[in-house]
């Protein structure tokens, strides 16, 4: 979340390892549970629904190839872009918008039913290719269509340049939503971009208030004094051995639970209205007076009032001010954290809530009927799920019904599978088992499962048949968690649970880096958090020097980023996990 003056954002973005692509979109903190659908498609396409009212609104934020790139570059993005455009149904409200690097003229040309005959300087070949697009989807320039003056056309401007390169598409059945298209020029958000504002006119459904539901405060048998009283009233009602009941299983469970819900809501209590999180804000005064000034300078700056050093010196000491009060308020609040006796709970606690907050989507999860339409009304969402569990539920399989065994119910722990009743078994092969220990060698044991897993070693292999079915022949697939190769070895599962630890990472940034926070503490919240998300899985991985090589790469990557250092420091990596109380991920 990127906290702003009066309000708060999410970023949702992509980008690349060089640098040469990026982009994404902001959205504001009121619509951040509306989102029902994020897409990154690639570095300069992201896609994202959302649901205001009974209107699905998909938006899609673009940065197109600059002009010194190839014609191929050029052709591969609006081809991409097509094929994410056209999915979008009809139904749906769409809008595409971002930097296409292109001109598309001042007026249509041979363009009308794609431009609106409003636009600004020459058009060249990168904005031929803009209208083109619109004549592909059959939608117009929003940019075009609005008569303005020219400060309200100019999206980029660069000492005595000005062009229009930052436009906003939508479909021409949409063209009565629109009231307003225009560029903001007294904001500068980025260098020599002008931001591009559009209004929509979405009806909005009044939505119903979420009655409370109360919950039991299960979190108070934290509390030495609640936990003892828990113990003793189900000791009371229970005795020693709860197993020492008379009665079927079903009986013994019913008093368990029973008695178990009614001690929590005697010793913990209910929740009498939903959570409240207190947010820390860090705007203060001084900061308020330093942008007040970096604007007035740019102001006058840009109309010849003052010198550029001014407007730099300016803009320095507000974002020096800026530092300082989040700095500030940081410590602020990690400062009550360290004061407290539950520093671990309370640590983790907001660990917790910032890794949800971090996720793409935080609000409610949409369905699709069997027709793959979303369902957007309670009752549409009510006849999705009911078909879904008739069709699940109802589904026979194959079994001969008049031979089926009549057992009785088991009651009691699960068996323990020992090590005399696998040798005595002959089951599989001790590396299939997962037996650890010494086992009696037996040169005429044929393994059934290793037979039939063995396949061929062609590469040429396009199908597998199994029980007379073909099945996908693919390089990879995700299984439990972990991803199997078709070359074998732990290569492929290592790639993915690194990809996972560094988004895990990533979700936790703002504790980690966070330069209020002790070290040591960093170190407990990172090894409960990322290492156990990097290794998932790992106990099965046939790992070679090459894999761990890599773990551990990535590993002190993140340990230097958290100690806020470089290799450039020259500091040793056990000193480095020594700061953080940490052991290498490979032990």
């Amino acid at each position: 979340m990127i906290e702003g003056k009066s309000e708060r954002y999410k970023l949702f973005w992509i980008g690349n390892d060089k640098g040469t692509g990026g982009v994404g979109i902001f959205l504001a903190e009121k619509w951040v549970d509306k989102v029902i659908e994020v897409n990154c498609v690639s570095d300069r396409i992201i896609q994202m629904k959302l649901m205001v009212g009974e209107t699905i609104f998909t938006a899609i934020s673009v940065y197109a190839p600059q002009c010194g790139l190839s014609e191929e570059a050029k052709d591969g993005f609006y081809d991409r872009l097509i094929a994410v455009a056209s999915k979008v149904s009809e139904k749906e409200v769409l809008a595409v918008a971002g930097d296409f690097n292109g001109h598309v003229g001042k007026t249509s040309d041979g363009f009308g039913e794609v431009h609106g005959g409003n636009g600004y300087g020459e058009r060249n070949t990168e904005g031929e290719r803009i209208l083109e697009f619109g004549f592909a989807m059959d939608m117009l320039v929003a940019n075009t269509v609005f008569k303005k003056r020219e400060s309200h056309l100019v999206t980029y401007e660069s000492g005595t340049a000005k062009t229009r390169v930052d436009y906003l598409l939508v479909r021409k059945k949409d063209r009565k939503l629109l009231s307003d298209v225009k560029v903001i020029p007294s904001e500068e958000i980025v260098t020599q971009h002008k931001p591009v504002v559009c209004d929509f006119k979405v009806k909005k459904v009044c939505q119903v208030k979420r009655k409370f539901i109360p919950r039991r405060k299960i979190w108070r048998l934290n509390e030495e004094q609640v936990k003892r009283e828990f113990k003793d009233q189900v000791d009371e009602l229970l005795g020693t051995n709860p197993r020492s009941a008379s009665g079927s299983v079903e009986e013994q469970w019913k008093k368990l639970k029973d008695t178990l819900l009614t001690v929590t809501e005697q010793t913990c209590g209910w929740t009498k209205g939903p959570p409240t999180h207190k947010v820390t804000w860090w705007w203060n005064e001084e900061v308020e007076n330093s942008i007040k000034e970096k604007r007035k300078l740019w102001s006058d700056w840009k109309r010849g009032l003052v010198n550029k050093e001014m407007y730099l010196v300016a803009k320095r000491t507000a974002r020096r001010a800026i530092y300082k009060a989040k700095t500030e308020a940081e410590k602020a609040r990690f400062a009550d954290i360290l004061r407290r006796d539950d520093e671990k709970n309370e640590v983790f606690r907001i660990a917790k809530q910032m890794a949800k907050t971090n996720q793409d989507i935080v609000g409610e999860k949409c369905i699709r009927n069997d027709d793959g339409v979303l369902a957007i009304h309670e009752q549409d969402k009510k006849d999705a799920w009911k078909c879904y569990y008739e069709r699940l539920l109802n589904t026979e399989f194959p079994r001969d019904r008049e031979n089926l065994e009549v057992t009785e119910a088991v009651a009691g722990p699960a068996i323990r599978i020992e090590k005399e009743m696998v040798r005595e078994a002959h089951w599989v092969h001790k590396k299939c088992s997962g037996i650890t220990g010494r086992l009696k060698d037996d040169k005429r044991f044929m393994c059934k499962r290793c037979k039939k897993m063995a396949v061929a070693d062609d590469s040429d292999i396009e199908k597998v048949y199994l029980d007379g079915e073909a099945i996908e022949v693919v390089e990879k697939f995700c299984y439990l968690g972990d991803t199997i190769g078709a070359q074998g070895g732990a290569g492929a599962g290592v790639m993915a649970r690194v990809r996972r630890g560094w988004s895990r990472f990533r979700e936790l940034l703002p504790l980690l880096t966070s330069r209020a926070l002790p070290l040591l503490t960093k170190g407990r919240v990172y090894q409960a958090c990322v290492p156990s998300v990097m290794m998932y899985g790992s106990e099965t991985w046939p790992v070679r020097v090459e894999d761990m090589c890599c773990m551990e790469r990535n590993d002190m990557r993140m340990i230097r980023w958290m100690c806020n250092v470089s290799l450039k420091n020259r500091l040793r990596s056990e000193e480095l996990r020594g700061r953080l109380n940490l052991d290498s991920i490979g032990r």
